[in-house]
C-alpha cells in the first residue's frame, strides 16, 4: 500500500528525504507530496540561511549519496580533500578557512562557494640552461635542481598566482646573484658553495609566501669553451 505525505519546506530550509536511512533527495522550498511504495520515508529540515556549511551528519549522508546519486544535489558542493593536500574554502571569492583532509559539503545557495586544493607533498623543479656571467665576466651556463613544498597554503594562495613560476624566477635570480659574486676559478674550486649561496638567497623570499625550499643543488655548469662540469 502506498504511503502519501505532504511536506512543506520553508524558504530558509531544505528538506532531506531519507529512505531506510539513506539520502533519497533534497527538497527545495515549497509544498511537496511524497509517495512511498516500499521502505520508510523520513523528511528532515535543515536551516540554510546562515553558514554555508552542511551539517556533519548530512554531509556524511551526502558522501554516501555520491555513490548512489540522489536528486536535488545541485545546491550542494561536495569536495574530498586528499590526505596529501589542504583545502581552502572560498566564500564569495575570499578564502575563509583551511579544510582538513576528508569529505566536506557546502550549500551553494546564498553565496558563491568554491574549494581550492593545494598539494602539500614534496615537489621538484629543474632550472636549465641559465646563461650567466661570473664576477670576472666569463660566461657560464648553469643547471640547477631543487625540491620544495607548500608549508602555509593560505599564505601561498593569497600571495602567489603561480607558486611554481614564482619559485623558478627566484631560483634564476638566486643563481644570477650567486654566480656574479664568484670568479670562474672560485666556482671550480668550491662548487658546493654555489648551492649554499642560491639556497641562502631564495629561502627567506619563499618563506615569506608560505613556501619552503628544502634542497637546491647545481647539477652542472659549462664555462665557455670548456666541456660540461658536474659537481
Amino acid at each position: 500500500m502506498a504511503i502519501i505525505q505532504r511536506v512543506t519546506v520553508k524558504q530558509n530550509e531544505r528538506g532531506v528525504v531519507l529512505r531506510d536511512g539513506d539520502v533519497h533527495r533534497l527538497l527545495p522550498p515549497g509544498h511537496h507530496w511524497l509517495v512511498s511504495w516500499r521502505g520508510a520515508l523520513r523528511v528532515d529540515r535543515v536551516d540554510v540561511a546562515g553558514s554555508p556549511d552542511v551539517p556533519p551528519e548530512l554531509a556524511a549522508w551526502l558522501a554516501r549519496a555520491r555513490r548512489h546519486p540522489a536528486d536535488g544535489l545541485a545546491d550542494v558542493l561536495q569536495v574530498l580533500v586528499p590526505d596529501h593536500a589542504a583545502g581552502l574554502l572560498r566564500v564569495d571569492g575570499t578564502v575563509v578557512r583551511r579544510l582538513a583532509p576528508g569529505p566536506h559539503a557546502f550549500w551553494r545557495l546564498r553565496h558563491e562557494v568554491a574549494v581550492d586544493l593545494v598539494d602539500l607533498r614534496l615537489q621538484s623543479i629543474d632550472v636549465s640552461g641559465q646563461d650567466l656571467l661570473t664576477r670576472d665576466r666569463l660566461p657560464l651556463r648553469v643547471e640547477l635542481s631543487a625540491t620544495w613544498h607548500v608549508a602555509d597554503p593560505v599564505c601561498a594562495v593569497a600571495q602567489l598566482h603561480d607558486p611554481v613560476a614564482h619559485l623558478r624566477r627566484e631560483l634564476q635570480f638566486g643563481l644570477r646573484a650567486a654566480v656574479g659574486t664568484r670568479t670562474l676559478d672560485e666556482l671550480l674550486e668550491d662548487r658546493s658553495a654555489l648551492d649554499d649561496l642560491v639556497a641562502g638567497h631564495v629561502r627567506g623570499r619563499l618563506w615569506a609566501h608560505g613556501v619552503v625550499l628544502d634542497t637546491a643543488g647545481v647539477r652542472g655548469f659549462v664555462p665557455s669553451g670548456l666541456a660540461g662540469v658536474s659537481p
